[in-house]
């Protein structure tokens, strides 16, 4: 795990750099793939700002009821 917390102030947002440089390090942890760097974008930042574990709630959500096999919507 990327030692993330002195990026984690909550006085200011991650600067364009750091952000940048998470992508990156993303990237080439998952193999170098190309054609994700958006995700790999969007992840670096969620991270950075201590967001993941929200960004990533709806999505568990999603898969704990398609895991139990739920088929109700959730409108």
């Amino acid at each position: 795990m990327p030692d993330t917390e002195k990026f984690q102030d909550p006085h200011r947002d991650p600067t364009f750099e750091e952000i940048r440089d998470r992508a990156y390090q993303l990237y080439i942890e998952r193999g170098a793939d190309d054609g994700q760097d958006l995700d790999d974008w969007l992840a670096a930042e969620a991270e950075l700002m201590g967001l993941q574990e929200r960004a990533d709630e709806p999505f568990r959500q999603r898969s704990k009821a398609a895991t139990a096999g739920d088929t109700s919507s959730t409108d």
